[in-house]
């Protein structure tokens, strides 16, 4: 079995495994995207504010404008020799991926008009996916 980490991993488990166009790849010379490509895209950018005035900016790793935001985690299985961001069923494995889901929720409350689903992944293991029906933010 082949294992990919960031960016390639969220591809293979989300996009070829379903009847999907290929998200667009951030490019790095772009400070600002066009919006009809920044709709369906690879670490789309979002500034996040913080308290007082300042700002940074975040890089969600799968986005498609009005269906979600997908933040993308690898862990790793007791008996592997790879550590990934932690081993799974493990206290570590729970907080990294609570942390996921706070990242993604960070981007969601960041934007003007968010998504109704966030998803948090740990490629190949799981998926977490969170609603919001009534049009508000998680």
């Amino acid at each position: 079995m082949e294992w990919f980490r960031g960016r390639r991993a969220v591809e293979c488990a989300v996009v070829r495994h379903r009847p999907l166009r290929r998200p667009q790849r951030r490019s790095p010379t772009r400070r600002h995207l066009h919006a009809d490509r920044d709709s369906y895209i690879f670490e789309k950018p979002v500034t996040v504010p913080h308290e007082g005035r300042q700002q940074s900016i975040g890089f969600i790793d799968l986005f498609k404008r009005g269906h979600f935001i997908l933040e993308a985690k690898q862990g790793s299985d007791e008996d592997s020799s790879r550590l990934g961001t932690a081993k799974r069923g493990q206290p570590a494995w729970h907080i990294a991926m609570q942390d996921a889901f706070g990242q993604a929720l960070k981007y969601a409350r960041a934007m003007d008009a968010p998504p109704p689903f966030l998803l948090v992944t740990d490629v190949g293991y799981c998926f977490d996916l969170h609603a919001s029906t009534d049009g508000r933010t998680i």
